[in-house]
């Protein structure tokens, strides 16, 4: 899939009381929040961005407040997707709770074109990983290497993150399962034998995790759904961890959703 729009382009360090000012924050609306989207520091923002336009900024977008009133102002604007070559943690974490793709990329970005990538260029070796499942699996066409921070504490702990916590996180990711750090690296073949649009997503032991879709959209969708099952089972710990949904449940699901068994 191809994402096309005009590029927004900003530099370093945009704070989000300069994506949203703070005088603005007494209100949780998020259209009277787009309605002063960046008027700070581009005042025609708001007459120039249309739906599907996407924002292409410098180091550290995101930096300053923790309030979730930021993503919610560029959302509401329809901007589905960011690019930066970095971002605040807490901004990048409140994006993919809000719908937003915080997407990380270098100021210089590889192209690979038939096999062979710019001179002086080295592309990550996650390409390789990436080639492998477009050429065992055609009908994707994402792939998406995350480390959002609930899931990433199921990585970091070799724990696989079990789906039977609400009907929609059986039924996007089916069951999530638990790959070995070096499979993305150097056992390609086991990687595709046990991913594909059916279970879509698996946790990468110290890695973070790893997503398919059939467009980026889709992909982005299913690492969303991903996240807040691992936040619910996390959030539950407190109070005597989650209780799965059980057989009977699932068989229902099944047949309702008509899944494949």
């Amino acid at each position: 899939m191809i994402l096309k729009g005009n590029a927004i382009k900003y530099g370093d360090n945009v704070d989000t009381d300069v994506i949203i000012p703070a005088r603005y924050l007494n209100t949780s609306d998020p259209k009277e929040l787009a309605s002063h989207c960046m008027e700070d520091i581009d005042a025609e923002f708001v007459k120039r961005v249309q739906p599907g336009d996407i924002i292409a900024a410098g180091d550290n977008f995101g930096c300053g407040s923790s309030r979730e009133h930021a993503p919610w102002a560029l959302q509401q604007y329809g901007f589905r997707a960011l690019i930066a070559p970095s971002y605040a943690d807490i901004f990048f974490n409140n994006c993919y709770k809000n719908g937003l793709l915080p997407i990380v990329l270098p100021e210089e970005i590889v192209m690979i074109r038939k096999g062979k990538c710019e001179q002086g260029k080295t592309p990550s070796h996650a390409v390789l990983a990436h080639q492998a499942v477009y050429a065992a699996h055609p009908e994707v066409h994402a792939v998406i290497n995350a480390c959002p921070l609930n899931a990433l504490a199921f990585s970091v702990c070799h724990k696989a993150i079990d789906t039977r916590t609400l009907p929609e996180c059986y039924i996007f990711l089916r069951e999530v399962g638990l790959l070995p750090f070096e499979t993305t690296f150097n056992d390609y073949e086991a990687m595709v034998r046990h991913m594909s649009l059916r279970h879509p997503a698996a946790v990468l032991c110290n890695n973070g995790v790893m997503v398919l879709g059939r467009d980026i959209l889709s992909a982005f969708d299913l690492l969303e759904v991903l996240e807040c099952s691992a936040e619910a089972i996390l959030d539950s710990l407190p109070i005597g961890g989650f209780v799965p949904m059980g057989q009977p449940v699932i068989d229902e699901i099944i047949r309702a959703f008509n899944l494949p068994v």
